[in-house]
């Protein structure tokens, strides 16, 4: 495919807007990071909130980006669009392992938080039937816990 010059200058256009918008998501993904460790909710929820509004505008522009380029990609290759093309794609890498971090912190408390809650509500061995001979399941124990901050 023949590029011109005004369409080279587009999708540099798009390919740095693109830039910018996975810079505010990194910083906003760092945010959800700390507001999961440090386990502020409100704050949690008003961070994915605008993740989910720079996302919306991430595919916006992506989609921008696949109709300017088409099938060619070798306008990738151009020495204009080349650095940022390279800098979108190491920021969407980097924001790939930033989620992939994130979901198993996540993942390895909820198991700590399963094993806890297991170990401390009494497990009944023995099964209880009804007068039918039906076996019945056993409702979870109510737990107290007793936490001083």
């Amino acid at each position: 495919m023949n590029f011109t010059e005004n369409h080279r200058a587009d999708l540099a256009e798009v390919l740095v807007n693109l830039e910018g918008v996975l810079d505010a998501i990194l910083v906003k993904q760092n945010e959800i990071h700390e507001c999961v460790k440090e386990r502020r909710w409100s704050d949690l929820e008003e961070n994915l909130c605008k993740i989910r509004t720079l996302s919306d505008s991430f595919v916006n522009l992506d989609k921008k980006r696949e109709i300017l380029a088409g099938d060619d990609k070798s306008i990738y290759m151009d020495k204009n669009i080349s650095p940022v093309f390279t800098s979108v794609r190491s920021k969407l890498m980097k924001s790939k392992i930033e989620n992939e971090a994130l979901a198993k912190y996540v993942q390895s408390a909820q198991k700590f938080v399963y094993g806890v809650i297991e170990r401390c509500t009494p497990q009944q061995r023995t099964p209880v039937y009804t007068r039918t001979g039906q076996l019945r399941k056993s409702s979870a124990p109510s737990l107290i816990v007793n936490a001083v901050f």
